[in-house]
């Protein structure tokens, strides 16, 4: 059942499991338990990267999974380098508190100390509001590829429109961690990679954590993915003849290794290269940035439903994921994760602190060696008593379900993801926000989306879309809600919106009962089922929800049948061809 690519991927497991476990002769049963699941995870495809977890100054489990590059099967090993995204932003943050524990600035100096002839809507900007985002800056003044020198990045910056009152609020900005950089050069003399290696990286070891200072192999680099696509590397993207891009330096970018960022939080966490005041100052809850996290320095503090703290940051940019966490209550249990396909990044983070954390989190199902002519004579077309026909194919890993409307899905899924009445709620709402939306109406959209954008823009940003598809497609005439199936952080609603000529099809994303987003997909939600027994079939969903199962039998009469569901809320389909 294993395609090429997983069979030699789970080879790699095999070969490397032994050396991968533990440092420690009796582990832990969580770490245990993180590694069986990490190796399933990968075995089914459903992610690519390195993990390291470690405990205090012991290492746990250090160890590659599946491919960092797909296409010349290059394994992820506990050596791989990838860019760390908007972790970069700690570098940053320790930099101006290492400067300022030499006596050359203060965290509360204004942006007019270091810079002349400042704009006056910037000039009382503090170093501390731009460490906390809370200093009005934009997010972003261009693309991370379009290179741009620090001089006429910083033009830039003094010229644009502030997105707030400095000091007032919290609101993310790159730029702000950018400017930040430019303070460092300005102040040590020294470029900002330099002074970051000659502050930290050297000290420390961390000889492969940089720009471009380490000289990176680029046979050791994460190749990035999004839907199966190859993006490359960052490296790629930058015009390295000229550095990298200043929409990019101090606020990411920066590459490193699962090891050399494991020593840097043991170095910050031992106040080995910052004083313990700098540190707590790094480390705290500056300003709310949610209901249950706090900015700090570059560094995020969260309360996690099971009143625990968890610290850290990650980093991302759609196609590269890199997450970097520790939990002070559990003896610096600490875990970086490199993953080269962001969703699946975000996924499996969030799986691993419920695992460390020691939360109730369905298992991944483990492979039953079902062969490719078993699966293939289960596959097919079958009717339920309604009269509905369901489809069943196969897949690399198992078979794919394809069911035309939402209720066979709360069938399905009902009672082992989620609640059944909680599926049909979401499913419910959904087609009457969708079937307004057709029609003209955006009210319910706009009362669903929780009053974020005003009602008037977002009438014209859905009403340009939806005359843009009526002129390609024709009249609207109805939307059809599909089901509601679990993704990697929630749930997402598929809807097929019918037109006179041609149909488009949208996932609506709901977290925690609220919607959250919507956008455009390519056909109907795929329901991926792995073999788990001689006729049984589960799937798996990384929002930590349970599996739903599919089990294949006879009727009394020996006619092929397909159980969808388990319990009362199961139902049976007899195949028809």
């Amino acid at each position: 059942m294993l395609n090429k690519r997983r069979k030699i991927a789970l080879l790699i497991l095999l070969l490397h499991g032994t050396l991968a476990v533990v440092a420690a002769a009796q582990p832990p049963s969580w770490i245990v338990r993180l590694y069986r699941d990490l190796t399933r995870m990968a075995t089914l495809d459903l992610f690519d990267g390195t993990v390291l977890v470690a405990q205090g100054e012991e290492i746990l489990l250090y160890q590659g999974y599946g491919f960092a590059d797909r296409e010349n099967e290059v394994a992820f090993a506990t050596d791989t380098i990838s860019t760390i995204g908007s972790i970069t932003k700690q570098f940053t943050a320790a930099a101006i508190l290492a400067l300022e524990e030499q006596g050359k600035l203060s965290v509360e100096d204004p942006l007019s100390k270091f810079f002349a002839d400042l704009p006056q809507d910037k000039a009382d900007i503090t170093l501390h509001q731009l460490l906390t985002h809370t200093a009005g800056m934009p997010d972003a003044l261009g693309e991370d590829e379009d290179w741009i020198g620090r001089d006429a990045f910083l033009e830039q910056v003094w010229t644009a429109e502030l997105a707030g009152e400095p000091g007032t609020e919290y609101s993310y900005s790159n730029v702000g961690y950018s400017v930040l950089a430019a303070v460092i050069e300005k102040v040590s003399g020294q470029g900002y990679e330099v002074f970051l290696h000659e502050t930290f990286f050297n000290p420390l070891g961390m000889a492969e954590t940089g720009y471009l200072i380490p000289q990176f192999d680029p046979e050791r680099l994460a190749i990035g993915y999004r839907n199966d696509e190859r993006w490359g590397t960052l490296l790629e993207k930058q015009d390295l003849n000229r550095g990298f891009s200043w929409h990019l330096v101090g606020n990411g970018g920066i590459h490193s290794t699962a090891g050399d960022m494991y020593h840097w939080l043991r170095s910050l966490r031992t106040q080995e290269i910052l004083t313990a005041d700098s540190t707590t100052k790094l480390f705290g809850r500056h300003v709310a940035e949610g209901d249950d996290s706090y900015y700090g320095y570059g560094w995020v503090t969260f309360d996690l439903p099971n009143g625990e703290t968890m610290v850290g940051h990650n980093g991302g940019n759609g196609y590269l994921f890199e997450d970097l966490n520790f939990f002070p209550q559990r003896g610096d249990l600490a875990f970086y994760l490199m993953v080269n396909d962001e969703a699946a990044g975000q996924a499996v983070s969030g799986y691993i602190v419920r695992i460390l954390t020691e939360q109730d989190v369905a298992a991944p199902p483990e492979l039953h060696p079902l062969s490719t002519f078993k699966v293939e004579k289960l596959t097919g077309t079958y009717v339920l008593d309604s009269g509905e026909k369901l489809s069943v194919l196969t897949t690399d890993l198992g078979i794919k379900l394809e069911t035309p409307s939402w209720q066979v899905q709360a069938a399905v899924y009902g009672g082992a993801i989620a609640p059944m009445e909680e599926l049909k709620a979401m499913s419910r709402e959904t087609a009457r926000i969708v079937q307004a939306v057709v029609e003209g109406d955006l009210r319910p959209l706009f009362k669903a989306y929780g009053e974020k954008v005003p009602l008037d823009e977002l009438q014209k940003v859905y009403g340009e879309r939806l005359r843009d598809w009526e002129e390609e497609h024709g009249e609207a005439r109805s939307a059809s809600v599909l089901g509601t199936v679990p993704d990697s952080r929630g749930f997402r609603t598929w809807v097929r919106i019918d037109f006179a000529n041609g149909s488009l099809y949208q996932a609506w994303a709901w977290r925690s009962g609220s919607l959250v987003g919507w956008g455009p997909r390519d056909g109907p939600p795929p329901q991926i089922f792995y073999p788990v027994g001689p006729s049984e079939f589960a799937s798996f969903s990384l929002a930590g929800g349970g599996s739903a199962h599919l089990v294949f039998g006879k009727d009394g009469k020996g006619a092929s049948t397909l159980r969808l569901g388990v319990g009362a809320n199961s139902l049976v389909a007899k195949r028809v061809d």
